[in-house]
């Protein structure tokens, strides 16, 4: 099975200055706490459209086997393109609960 390389993983974990999903939850959480987020679930940035986000797709192994590009508007976080509904609606929970906890 392959594997994506832990550098271009390194790669989009920046960037969130350019990241609609990023901006959104920031608005919210705060910085501090969404960056926190975005590192604790392994969500990047992406350049495939301007402002999107990747989420990468971890093995149990915890090796990155892929990835899903969304795009999201600034102020409603409202999905506008999804290479995976399921993905998205299982980051969101997560995220969700997450934030539940920290509030």
């Amino acid at each position: 099975m392959s594997r994506i390389d832990d550098a271009m993983v390194e790669a989009t974990m920046r960037g969130y200055d350019r990241n609609n999903l990023f901006a959104f939850v920031a608005a919210i959480v705060g910085s501090d706490e969404a960056r926190q987020l975005m590192e604790m679930y392994r969500v990047g940035t992406s350049k495939h459209w301007q402002g999107a986000t990747v989420f990468w797709q971890i093995s149990v192994d915890g090796e990155v086997r892929g990835g899903k590009i969304m795009l999201y508007d600034t102020a409603l976080s409202f999905k506008i393109w999804s290479h995976c509904r399921e993905m998205c609606y299982f980051i969101a929970r997560a995220v969700r609960t997450e934030m539940s906890f920290s509030l």
